[in-house]
């Protein structure tokens, strides 16, 4: 009984919350060689319900978002997805974790909802698929591309500054009874 009032009174306070926007220009291109023998490729509407294989998500809106325009590149490993990240290539962006909704302007691109199954994790599959999507955006004559993370994850931040990310800007925001508000949003 102590343990339900205490996970509920801990959702009833606010929390602050940091995510970091970074930005590459796409000029020089860090290609990230993996640790194990890796295929990527990109899921079409036939196939993207082999994205369950990572986690499962609703497959109804994983088609929404190919139907919009946006892609979804993943990792092959003995036959079995290994990982898989979005991009965005215009509208509106809503980052939920900082209660901000941001513009993909014309020549820019945004990479998001990234994951590596548990048992793949270590092996340098996120810079693999992210010096893949650069390398594509840099081929077609795109000009940044932006990814966020949180302060807190130290290992994506690492990755991403080693790749020639850097940050642009951090976003604060308060996280109450599960949902994120915007407070101050610094570019730097």
């Amino acid at each position: 009984m102590f343990y339900r009032l205490r996970r509920r009174l801990y959702h009833l306070f606010p929390r602050l919350n940091v995510e970091l926007m970074y930005v590459h220009d796409l000029k020089n291109i860090k290609i990230i060689e993996p640790k194990i023998d890796i295929k990527v490729f990109k899921f079409s509407l036939d196939d993207i319900h082999r994205i369950q294989e990572v986690k499962n998500l609703s497959i109804k809106q994983m088609r929404e978002r190919l139907n919009r325009g946006d892609a979804c590149y993943a990792t092959e490993i003995n036959g079995e997805v290994g990982s898989y990240q979005w991009v965005q290539y215009s509208g509106q962006h809503f980052i939920q974790q900082a209660g901000y909704n941001t513009e993909i302007k014309n020549g820019d691109l945004m990479i998001y909802h990234a994951r590596v199954a548990n048992k793949f994790r270590g092996n340098r599959i996120n810079g693999l698929i992210k010096s893949t999507i650069l390398q594509d955006a840099k081929n077609n004559n795109l000009k940044k591309a932006w990814v966020y993370t949180n302060l807190k994850n130290a290992a994506n931040r690492k990755g991403l500054e080693k790749m020639g990310f850097k940050i642009s800007s951090k976003i604060y925001s308060i996280k109450m009874a599960k949902k994120y508000y915007q407070i101050l949003k610094l570019s730097l």
